[in-house]
């Protein structure tokens, strides 16, 4: 995955682990959430295991260096189990 494009994903997934997927509100930026949780699950599932690996290490560094990695395991948690 491209570095810039790895950096803005941990952003996005770490800001909406840190609001919540409750406190969401809008159903844009639900539909928002549920989209790059999707998006960053299925796309980790066709990189190679390390390259999966790298890019889960860095989306849980941050979301532990911002407090949200609780919130961000439950969140994807809910996300994945719903249907699609």
């Amino acid at each position: 995955m491209d570095d810039l494009i790895a950096k803005i994903v941990v952003g996005i997934v770490s800001a909406l682990a840190a609001w919540g997927l409750g406190q969401i509100k809008s159903q844009r930026l639900l539909g928002v959430a549920v989209s790059v949780i999707r998006g960053l699950e299925k796309g980790t599932q066709e990189l190679g295991p390390d390259q999966a690996k790298a890019v889960k290490a860095a989306v849980k560094v941050e979301a532990e260096r911002t407090g949200a990695q609780d919130r961000l395991h439950a969140l994807v948690k809910q996300i994945t189990e719903e249907k699609a």
